[in-house]
C-alpha cells in the first residue's frame, strides 16, 4: 500500500480549507442574521405604516364624532362649514383605513379574518348612522330623531375600537427572547393595573353600599375613570394574546378571567350601577358586593400569576440558549485555537527552520565551498525536493571544477562573445527604451568586433533616422495647425507607411484649408443676412406696435360703441316695457268703456220698461178717473144716499188726475233721460272707438319699440363679440411684438455669433499671408421697443 505524504503544502491547503471553511460558516451565519434582520426591518417599517395609517383613521374619526356630536347637541341645523370640516375628517379616515385594508390583504396574523370582520361590520353600520346624522344635522333639535343622536358615538366608538384591534393584532413584533420578556412585563404591568383600579372600583361601591348612598356626578366620574383604565388594560392584554408567540396557559388563565369578571361579575356590577345612579335599594350588601368582587379580581391575580410562570418558562428558555450558544462559541474557541497552533507548528517547524538551514547551504556553495552538507534531502515534502535542486547544483559545481584547459579556453571565448553580446544588448535597450520615451535621437554608438552584429546596429540607426525624419516632418505640420498656420505640408521623400503618413499629413492640411476658406465665405455671408434680417425684423417690431397701438385705439372705441348700445339697448326696453304697460291700460280703458256702453244699453232698456209702465200707469189713472166719474153720477142718482160716496168718487177723481198728472211728467223725464242715455251711449261708443284705435296704436308702438330693443340687444351683442375680437386680435399683436422683440434678440445673438466666428477663422493662416483678422461692420441695427405709434396705419 502506497504511503501517504503529508508535504508541506498538504497541510497549508487543509489548514486554509479549514479555515477557509470555519470562515464562511461565520459569515454565512452573519449573514443569514443581517437577511433575517433585513427582512425584520421591512416587516416592521410595513407594519408602521400599516399602523400609521390605522391610527390616522381612527383620529379623523374620533374628530368627527367630536364635531358631529356637538353639532347634533346644538338647537340650530348644523352650517355648512361645520358639515365641511365633519365631510373632511370623514374622507380622511374612510380613505386611511381602505389604504390599510389594502395593506392587510396579503399579510397573515392570529385572528386576522376575525378582526377584519369586526371592522367591516362596524363600519358599515357606521355608514348606516352617516346617512341619518347627515339628515339629522341639516334639521333643528326638535325634529331629530332621538334614536340617532343617542347611538351614534356608542357606534362610531365601536368602529374606532375595533380599527385599533386590528392595528395591535396585525403589529409586527420582532420574535425573541427579549421581545418576548418585554412583552409579558408589559402584560404584567397591565394586569396590575386591572386589579389595583378594579380593587378601587370595589372600595368605592362597597363604601356607598354600606352609607346606602347613591351614585352622584362626582363618584360616577371617578368610577368611570377607574373603569376606563381597567377596560384599556384588558384591550392591550387582548392585544397581546391574539399573537401567535401568547402562551396557551396565559390564553387559559385570561380566558377565565374573561369568564368570571366580565361575565358573571359584570352582570351583578351593572345591576349595581342601575340602582346607584336611579337612587334605588341596592341589590346586594356591601359584603357580598366586597366578596363577589374580590372573588372577580382573583381571576385576574391568577392570570397574573400564570404570566409569572410564562416569563420563568422563557427565562429558563432563554438561559438554556446562552448556555448552548456560550459552548458552541467556546468550541468554535477552541478548534479555531488548535488550528492556530497547528499552522504554526507547519510555518515554523516544518518550513521556514528547515528553509534557513538550504539556504545557509546554499551561501557555502555560492563562495565555493562545494563540500558543503546539504541537509533534508531525504524528505519526501517540498523542502525535500529543494534539498535535492541544491545537491544537483552541488554535484554539477564538481563537475565543472573537474573540466581541463581546452573546456576553460572555449568558456573564456564564449564569454567574451557574451559580453559582446551583453553591451549590443545593453545599448539596444537603451535605444529602444529612448524610443518608448518618444526620444528617436537615440542612436547605437558603439562600434562591435563582430560584423553581423556591427551592420545590425547600422542598420538600425538608419531605421532610426527614417522615423525619426517622417514623424519631425509630421510634428512640424501639426505644429504648424496648432499655430493656425496651414500652409505647411510634408516634403520629404518616403516610402510605405511614411509615404502614407506624409499623403494623410497632406490631405488633412488641404482639407482644413478648404474647409476654413469655406467658413470664411459662409460666415460673411452669414452676417450679411443676418444684417439684413435684423433690419427687417426691425421694421417689422415698428410696424407691428403701430398696429398694436391702433388696434388698441379700436378697441377702446369699441367698448364706448358697446357701452352706449347697451345704454340704448337697455332704454328701448324700458320703452317696450312702459309702452306695453301703456297698452295693458288702454286694453283696461277699453274695456271699461264697453262694460259702460252695456250699462247704457241696460239704462235705455229700463227706461223704456219704465215708460211702459207709466203708460200703464196712465191708462189706469184714466179709467179710475172714468170710473170716479161714472160714480159721481151714480152718486147723484142714489140722493142723499150717495153723498158720501160722491165725496169719495170726487176724491177718487182727484187722485187719478193727480197720478195721470204725476205719470206724464214722469214719462217725460224719462223719455228725456232716455234721449240723455242715447246721446251718453253713442259717446261712449264714440270714445271705446277711439280708446280702440288708441290701443291699436300703442300695439304697434310696443311691437316696434319691442323689435328696436331686440334689435338693440342683438347689436349690444354682436358689438360686445367685435369688442372681444379685437381684444384678441390687440393680445395677438402684443405677443407678435414680444416675439419681433425677441426675434430681434436672437438676431443680433446670431450676428454677434458670425462675427465671432469671422474673428475665430480669420486667424488662422491659408495662403503664405500673415492672418489679419477682420474688422466687425461698423453698422448696428438697433430695435425701437415696443413704443406704439399711434394714428399710422400706412404702414400696412
Amino acid at each position: 500500500m502506497r504511503k501517504l505524504r503529508l508535504t508541506i503544502r498538504t497541510s497549508l491547503i487543509g489548514l486554509v480549507c479549514i479555515l477557509s471553511a470555519a470562515t464562511i460558516g461565520l459569515a454565512g451565519r452573519e449573514a443569514a442574521i443581517a437577511y433575517s434582520s433585513n427582512v425584520e426591518a421591512g416587516q416592521m417599517a410595513y407594519s408602521t405604516r400599516t399602523s400609521d395609517l390605522l391610527l390616522t383613521s381612527a383620529g379623523a374619526w374620533a374628530l368627527e364624532r367630536g364635531m358631529t356630536n356637538t353639532a347634533l347637541a346644538s338647537a340650530d341645523p348644523a352650517a355648512p362649514p361645520v358639515l365641511a370640516q365633519i365631510a373632511e375628517r370623514r374622507q380622511t379616515g374612510d380613505a386611511a383605513l381602505d389604504e390599510a385594508l389594502g395593506r392587510l390583504a396579503g399579510e397573515s396574523f392570529a385572528g386576522r379574518d376575525a378582526l377584519i370582520q369586526s371592522l367591516t361590520a362596524a363600519t358599515a353600520n357606521v355608514a348606516d348612522f352617516r346617512g341619518k346624522v347627515d339628515v339629522a344635522l341639516a334639521a333643528p333639535a326638535d325634529q331629530r330623531p332621538q334614536d340617532v343622536v343617542r347611538g351614534w358615538v356608542p357606534a362610531i366608538t365601536e368602529m374606532i375600537v375595533a380599527s385599533q384591534r386590528l392595528r395591535e393584532g396585525a403589529k409586527f413584533v420582532v420574535d425573541s427572547t427579549a421581545t418576548r420578556i418585554a412583552l409579558l412585563e408589559t402584560v404584567r404591568g397591565e394586569i396590575w393595573t386591572m386589579s389595583e383600579f378594579a380593587g378601587r372600583e370595589r372600595a368605592q361601591i362597597g363604601a356607598l353600599i354600606a352609607s346606602g348612598n347613591p351614585m352622584d356626578v362626582a363618584a360616577l366620574r371617578t368610577l368611570s375613570t377607574n373603569r376606563g383604565r381597567v377596560e384599556q388594560a384588558w384591550f392591550n392584554i387582548e392585544a397581546y394574546l391574539g399573537r401567535d408567540a401568547a402562551s396557551p396557559a396565559l390564553r387559559e388563565a385570561a380566558q377565565e378571567t374573561r369568564k368570571v369578571f366580565f361575565g358573571d361579575f359584570e352582570a351583578v356590577r351593572q345591576q349595581v350601577y342601575a340602582a346607584g345612579t336611579s337612587g334605588q335599594t341596592y341589590p346586594l350588601v356591601a359584603a357580598d358586593w366586597v366578596k363577589q368582587s374580590t372573588a372577580a379580581i382573583d381571576t385576574i391575580l391568577g392570570l397574573s400569576t400564570a404570566s409569572v410562570v410564562v416569563a420563568g418558562e422563557v427565562a429558563s428558555s432563554a438561559t438554556t440558549s446562552a448556555q448552548l450558544g456560550f459552548a458552541a462559541a467556546a468550541t468554535l474557541f477552541g478548534l479555531g485555537l488548535a488550528l492556530a497552533g497547528i499552522g504554526l507548528w507547519v510555518t515554523i517547524v516544518r518550513t521556514t527552520g528547515p528553509l534557513r538551514r538550504i539556504t545557509a547551504s546554499m551561501t557555502e556553495l555560492s563562495d565555493g565551498k562545494l563540500d558543503a552538507h546539504v541537509p533534508y534531502v531525504e524528505r519526501r515534502d517540498e523542502i525535500g525536493e529543494m534539498a535535492a535542486a541544491v545537491q544537483v547544483f552541488k554535484e554539477n559545481g564538481l563537475r565543472i571544477a573537474a573540466l581541463g584547459v581546452e573546456e576553460a579556453d572555449r568558456a573564456r571565448s564564449a564569454q567574451k562573445r557574451a559580453q559582446m553580446m551583453q553591451a549590443f544588448q545593453t545599448e539596444f535597450d537603451g535605444v529602444i527604451a529612448a524610443t518608448a520615451d518618444g526620444d528617436f535621437t537615440r542612436r547605437i554608438e558603439q562600434t562591435f568586433p563582430d560584423a553581423d552584429i556591427d551592420r545590425i546596429a547600422r542598420n538600425f540607426n538608419g531605421v532610426l533616422e527614417t522615423v525619426n525624419g517622417a514623424l519631425g516632418e509630421a510634428g512640424g505640420v501639426l505644429s504648424a495647425l496648432a499655430r493656425t498656420d496651414l500652409t505647411q505640408r510634408m516634403t520629404g521623400d518616403y516610402r510605405g507607411v511614411f509615404a502614407a503618413l506624409r499623403d494623410d499629413t497632406n490631405l488633412v492640411g488641404d482639407k482644413l484649408t478648404e474647409l476654413v476658406v469655406q467658413l470664411r465665405s459662409t460666415s460673411q455671408a452669414l452676417r450679411v443676412a443676418t444684417g439684413e434680417i435684423l433690419a427687417g425684423a426691425n421694421d417689422l417690431s415698428e410696424r407691428t406696435t403701430r398696429q398694436a397701438a391702433t388696434i388698441e385705439e379700436t378697441s377702446a372705441a369699441m367698448e364706448q360703441l358697446a357701452g352706449t348700445v347697451s345704454d340704448n339697448a337697455r332704454k328701448a326696453e324700458a320703452g317696450a316695457r312702459r309702452t306695453q304697460a301703456a297698452a295693458l291700460l288702454a286694453e283696461d280703458g277699453q274695456q271699461v268703456m264697453g262694460e259702460a256702453t252695456q250699462a247704457m244699453h241696460r239704462i235705455t232698456t229700463s227706461s223704456g220698461r219704465i215708460s211702459n209702465i207709466i203708460g200703464m200707469i196712465d191708462d189706469i189713472a184714466f179709467q179710475t178717473n172714468l170710473l170716479a166719474l161714472n160714480a159721481s153720477v151714480e152718486a147723484a142718482r142714489a140722493g142723499e144716499a150717495g153723498k158720501g160716496f160722491a165725496v169719495v168718487a170726487v176724491e177718487v177723481r182727484r187722485l187719478a188726475q193727480s197720478a195721470a198728472q204725476a205719470s206724464s211728467e214722469v214719462k217725460a223725464l224719462i223719455e228725456q233721460s232716455g234721449a240723455e242715455v242715447d246721446g251718453g251711449s253713442k259717446l261712449v261708443a264714440s270714445a271705446a272707438d277711439k280708446l280702440r284705435g288708441i290701443l291699436d296704436a300703442v300695439q304697434e308702438n310696443s311691437l316696434l319699440i319691442s323689435e328696436i330693443a331686440s334689435a338693440s340687444a342683438n347689436q349690444s351683442t354682436a358689438i360686445s363679440e367685435v369688442n372681444t375680437a379685437v381684444r384678441q386680435m390687440d393680445e395677438m399683436t402684443q405677443h407678435n411684438a414680444a416675439l419681433v422683440e425677441e426675434t430681434n434678440a436672437a438676431i443680433e445673438q446670431t450676428e454677434a455669433q458670425a462675427v465671432e466666428l469671422d474673428r475665430i477663422i480669420s486667424v488662422f493662416r491659408v495662403d503664405g499671408r500673415e492672418a489679419q483678422p477682420q474688422q466687425r461692420r461698423a453698422a448696428m441695427h438697433q430695435s425701437h421697443g415696443n413704443a406704439a405709434i399711434a394714428n399710422d396705419w400706412t404702414a400696412f
